[in-house]
Parts: structure tokens; sequence; C-alpha cells
């Protein structure tokens, strides 16, 4: 992988403790609401199949899966497994599938969902506005995404309403 691609340790090294403090501490004051208003316009779109790029601790996947259809499937990744296993731990729903994935790698084939969503995650991108579009060509009908940039988010917030391909 190019090192412009590449996403540092630092970036997936959040371990011990810290996927525990971070949804205990971050996720309320900072991602929750976003994780609400990002769910209600995932859910808006009947996706039936998406996927979570860099979930984090979960705030995303909490709030968007008792929402989505019975036949839905939700594919829910993250780099660190650490992060992931904190979101895991926290569901029960069947369709929630949970991998360790590199976001500037992911391992599905495009048109493979519906919709793609990432909350936060792009924060940790090498390069957010140039590698969140290539990274997120899965789009099959909708996608969308917060993010720290608010023209980025808008720009592809935009996108989450359902065309026709």
């Amino acid at each position: 992988m190019p090192k412009s691609l590449a996403i540092t340790s630092i970036d997936s090294d959040f371990s011990g403790s810290i996927p525990e403090v971070y949804d205990s501490y971050l996720v309320p004051i900072l991602f929750e609401g976003y994780a609400y208003d990002l769910a209600d316009r995932v859910a808006s779109s009947d996706p039936t199949a998406g996927l979570d790029v860099s979930a984090g601790s979960g705030a995303v996947p909490r709030a968007l899966a008792p929402r989505l259809n019975g036949g839905c499937c939700y594919v829910v990744t993250d780099i660190n497994p650490a992060m992931l296993e904190c979101a895991r731990q926290r569901h029960s729903d069947d369709r929630l599938e949970w991998r360790e994935a590199n976001a500037m790698s992911l391992p599905f084939k495009d048109e493979s969902f519906d919709v793609v969503l990432c909350q936060f995650g792009v924060m940790f991108f090498p390069d957010h506005i140039k590698e969140f579009p290539r990274s997120s060509g899965f789009f099959g009908r909708a996608g969308a995404s917060s993010s720290t940039d608010g023209v980025h988010s808008k720009r592809t917030i935009s996108r989450l309403s359902p065309s026709k391909r």
C-alpha cells in the first residue's frame, strides 16, 4: 500500500482502557448526537445492505441498527480490533457483521452495499478530501458521512437521497 494511503499506527493503536474511556466519555459528549442524525438519514433510505467504515466504538451502529428493516445486512468495520470489540460487545443484533478492515483498502467489491457510511473516521484518513471518495467507491444508491470538515460533510450527506444507477 502506498505510504500516502497508510493509516498510521497511532490512529489504529487505541487499546487497553482507551476504547472503553472513549465510548464512555467522548461519545456522549462529542459523537452521539451526530450518530443519531446520521442514523436518521441512513434509515430513511431503507437500505438492504450497509457498510459502516471506521466505526470506532460503535456510536452509529447503536443508533442505526434498531432503525434498519429486518432484512438489512449491516457490516461494521474498523482498523482497530480493540475499538471494534468494544462496539461488538454492545450489540446482540444478528444482522451485524464485525470486520477488522483498513478504510484505505476495504475488502469489498464495488456496488456491494446500498449505503456506505463513516461518521468521524474520515479524520484519520491520510488525505480527508481526496481519499474519502476513493474509499467509498462502494456506494450503491446512497452514501453519507459526518466529518470534522463541514464542506466535505455537506457534500457527502447530500448524496444520501436514493438515486438510480
